[in-house]
């Protein structure tokens, strides 16, 4: 098929649709024949639409949360150790203020990459409390 140049090219907008433009082949049945130009319309004017998502409102900016506080010092009293230690099972449930004050030394935690005795990531919860219990343990 040759090439038609661009200054020899019919006008036409996005929204003008021509049913002679449909290559029927050689379709001879007048409703096969409709039903093609009406799904070459139907295409033709779902491509005319607008993009759904280039409309869409830009995302609110990201809120930066500053923190202030980097370290803490606590003193913790330690008494005398048991003479038997048995492995112990903790289920603890924490008041909100207490659960965001453990999320945060967990998270801070992971945001350092820090690792526990046995060189586990501080991910979890459980992980937390361990590194803080290890470094109680040092001391």
């Amino acid at each position: 098929m040759p090439l038609i140049p661009a200054d020899q090219m019919p006008d036409s907008t996005p929204g003008d649709f021509d049913p002679d433009t449909v290559r029927t082949g050689h379709i001879k049945d007048p409703v096969k024949i409709a039903a093609k130009i009406e799904a070459a319309r139907v295409k033709h004017d779902q491509a005319t639409l607008p993009n759904p998502i280039e409309e869409e409102s830009p995302a609110p900016p990201v809120q930066v949360i500053e923190r202030r506080v980097e370290t803490v010092t606590v003193g913790i009293p330690l008494g005398e150790p048991p003479h038997e230690i048995p492995n112990l099972h903790i289920n603890v449930g924490l008041t909100r203020p207490h659960a965001h004050t453990f999320a945060r030394l967990r998270q801070a935690l992971a945001d350092k990459h820090a690792k526990t005795a046995d060189g586990r990531d501080v991910t979890y919860a459980a992980d937390a409390l361990r590194w803080l219990l290890e470094r109680i343990e040092s001391c």
